[in-house]
């Protein structure tokens, strides 16, 4: 199906809820949300706020399956979001998500919410405890700024993707915990983990996992359904970047750049950052550029491999260990960084720096 098709017949459809069910921004009549201009937080303006289809809609998957790669029909160069913790590795297929947009699951104990907005370029996996309850989590039927709006089973608090942050109900206010994970190509992460496991295609719903229902959207002049609220020139609008927040400093990494580079050096906030780019695999790892309280600075070698410029010691650029030189041994600690479409990041972050 292409995207034109898939807008065709989502217009319809909202069309049709418009007809019958009287739809209109923050609506609560379409998806039986309570929610009136004034349950949002302050920094919401909730006319930005629209409905396009009823709740659950698109599904989550609250009870994923995994197999071994050899027995799913995923291809090494789909690409994939993966979550590694202890022994174990997972790899959730965008050709999935695409029409799911959320999977909760378990890892080595930590509640997960894996989530992708296809509008936005935006996969985010976050960790469902909040004051010491562990959340399960749906799909609205509601965009914010083009951005998958997200609601909790326990509370019906909607939460903005983008921010992880609840917008209303019980947890407005609230931000969720992200987990840093892997983007790129299923052969890549393969490679780092041998052992993974795979998200199944036996999800229980009737998709056909080898359409893209957003097919031609990422090189296509669309911004989302509801188009751009503002626009910030510095990059093209589906421009994509690496962005990274530490402590409400949000900074844009230009994949661009980095597609030549392999790495990119800014402060964000107080803290020295650095990303690495392997443009083989489209994936994309940030770190704390620190080591033993001192700063370090990064050229890129061979592939999979950078070296610093204080003592020539050579490190991983997929999980930031030194493995030779005279700091071998020595981590960098990882940080969330999210491949997003320039104008939804800009827009989440009208602040942000853009290091390019």
């Amino acid at each position: 199906m292409t995207l034109r098709k898939f807008l065709y017949i989502l217009a319809a459809f909202v069309v049709a809820l418009a007809i019958g069910f009287g739809v209109t921004n923050n609506s609560a009549s379409v998806d039986g949300f309570d929610q009136q201009n004034n349950d949002f937080i302050d920094s919401i303006d909730a006319s930005e706020i629209v409905d396009v289809l009823p709740r659950d809609s698109i599904p989550a998957i609250l009870e994923p399956k995994f197999v071994d790669p050899g027995d799913a029909p995923w291809k090494d160069s789909d690409l994939v979001i993966g979550l590694s913790a202890g022994d174990t590795a997972r790899a959730y297929p965008i050709r999935v998500l695409n029409w799911h947009e959320i999977v909760d699951d378990t890892v080595e104990g930590t509640p997960v919410a894996v989530t992708f907005c296809p509008l936005c370029g935006t996969g985010i996996v976050f960790d469902r405890r909040v004051n010491g309850d562990v959340l399960s989590f749906g799909v609205s039927g509601k965009l914010y700024r083009n951005d998958l709006v997200m609601y909790d089973h326990q509370t019906e608090s909607l939460w903005t993707q983008i921010l992880g942050e609840g917008i209303s109900g019980d947890n407005a206010g609230v931000v969720l915990k992200t987990v840093p994970s892997f983007q790129g190509e299923l052969g890549e992460w393969k490679r780092l983990h041998p052992n993974t496991l795979v998200l199944s295609d036996d999800t229980g719903f009737p998709r056909d996992y080898n359409a893209d229902p957003y097919l031609g959207y990422a090189s296509g002049p669309q911004i989302g359904i509801s188009g751009q609220t503002a626009s910030d020139p510095r990059l093209e609008a589906k421009a994509l970047v690496v962005g990274v927040d530490v402590d409400g400093a949000p900074a844009a990494f230009s994949i661009n750049t980095l597609s030549e580079t392999g790495v990119l050096h800014g402060t964000v906030g107080e803290e020295d950052i650095v990303v690495f780019y392997d443009r083989e695999s489209s994936s994309a790892t940030a770190f704390k550029a620190t080591s033993g309280g001192r700063s370090i600075e990064f050229t890129s070698s061979e592939r999979h491999m950078a070296t610093d410029t204080l003592t020539g010691s050579v490190w991983s650029t997929t999980d930031g260990t030194a493995i030779s030189g005279a700091l071998a041994g020595q981590q960098l600690e990882q940080v969330t960084g999210t491949q997003v479409f320039w104008f939804a990041w800009s827009e989440f972050h009208p602040d942000t720096d853009l290091i390019q």
